[in-house]
């Protein structure tokens, strides 16, 4: 299937989410603020970024419409404390689409992906992995299936279950076992149906639930699947409330899951899955409607969502929002945050030392911008 577009181009063609933090619910309140943090030494959107144990990100792949390649080749390591971005040895093609997880022993395995070249976008098997204590890369043993598009998600044991993606016009339901200890893949169970740019988190009973995407025919999927690694077994999970596609998540204190936003219907709502009782329940309408933005978590249980495509006829093209919010699980309502410099949408929202750390996301046009934005409540 030839892509002479960015893989996030099927964003405007679909019409995610960014969640960052929120105030704790303390006695005297304490304004949100956003600040630059810093900058990454090369231009790129949508990268992979990992909080390393050490406070460091890593930042993988990731493109820049400016560069000849497209594709970034380069990796770096952010240090939050110094506000500096330090160019790591390559660790092989340019890529995006692919997936970075802190697994056994502290490695990141970066697996899969897309690179560009002849024209065309190519899903690769291609697996390294980033030691953190040594600063080093290690050229892993590919997967078994070439895929970008897909999920991944660290098991309890410390292995890596990589499912679903797409290599060119095939979506997968394939799914495979990563095991950094001894540096093997192992086919596991499939899931019960193809299934590419969705989302995927570990549970607190260390089941493994994935929802939404695209399933067949590239259809916006409202059907949840959970992966059980002592069986081996994939189980079809509760449905969603709506279909949700490049929407975001956030994995809450309680062990439940925040989806936000998503294209049309889905865009100003957000849904919690409960764990315990295995169900999506209604967690509020959002300030601003919007997708692919992206999310996360906060030490103080609060979650905030940033930038996206507003979900608005008066949008034209890539035009993301510079608006933020927050959830407040006591109350299951939306509220507005400080907005950040300008429109952003996809990227990474990652947190690493109480704040939460803007990385990778694209400007107005797809614009590549090195500049990080950190978010700061106490």
């Amino acid at each position: 299937m030839t892509r002479l577009r960015f893989p996030v181009a099927l964003l405007l063609l679909l019409v995610g989410a960014f969640i960052g933090r929120a105030t704790a619910p303390e006695t005297a309140a304490v304004t949100p603020t956003w600040t630059i943090a810093g900058s990454l030494a090369e231009a790129r959107n949508y990268p992979r970024v990992t909080a390393l144990p050490n406070g460091e990100l890593l930042v993988t792949g990731g493109v820049d419409p400016a560069f000849p390649d497209i594709a970034r080749a380069t990796n770096e390591l952010f240090d939050p404390v110094r506000g500096t971005s330090t160019i790591l040895p390559p660790a092989g093609p340019g890529r995006v689409n692919h997936t970075a997880t802190l697994a056994w022993g502290d490695r990141v395995v970066v697996a899969g992906g897309t690179d560009y070249y002849s024209g065309e976008w190519h899903a690769m098997d291609r697996v390294d992995v980033y030691l953190p204590d040594a600063h080093e890369w290690l050229r892993a043993a590919a997967m078994h299936q070439p895929r970008g598009d897909h999920a991944a998600v660290a098991l309890r044991d410390g292995r890596v279950l990589v499912a679903g993606g797409e290599n060119g016009s095939f979506i997968y339901r394939s799914a495979e076992l990563y095991d950094p200890s001894t540096d093997t893949w192992t086919a596991a169970a499939p899931m019960p149906r193809v299934r590419t740019q969705f989302l995927m988190t570990l549970l607190p009973d260390g089941r493994v639930l994935a929802l939404g995407g695209l399933e067949d025919r590239g259809a916006p999927s409202r059907t949840s699947v959970i992966y059980d690694p002592r069986t081996d077994s994939w189980s079809e999970g509760p449905r969603l409330q709506d279909d949700r596609v490049l929407s975001a998540l956030a994995t809450l204190p309680s062990g439940d899951v925040l989806v936000i936003g998503g294209q049309k219907s889905a865009s100003n709502t957000a849904e919690r899955y409960d764990w315990r009782l295995h169900e999506f329940v209604f967690a509020g309408v959002l300030v601003e409607p919007r997708l692919a933005a992206v999310a996360a978590g906060l030490p103080d249980g609060t979650v905030a969502l940033v930038g996206g495509l507003p979900d608005s006829p008066s949008r034209v093209g890539f035009a993301p929002t510079a608006n933020a919010e927050r959830w407040d699980a006591h109350t299951n309502t939306w509220s507005e945050l400080p907005g950040i410099a300008a429109g952003r949408a996809l990227g990474a929202l990652v947190v690493s030392g109480g704040d939460a750390y803007l990385v990778g996301a694209a400007l107005t046009g797809e614009g590549a911008d090195p500049q990080i934005e950190r978010l700061r409540v106490q």
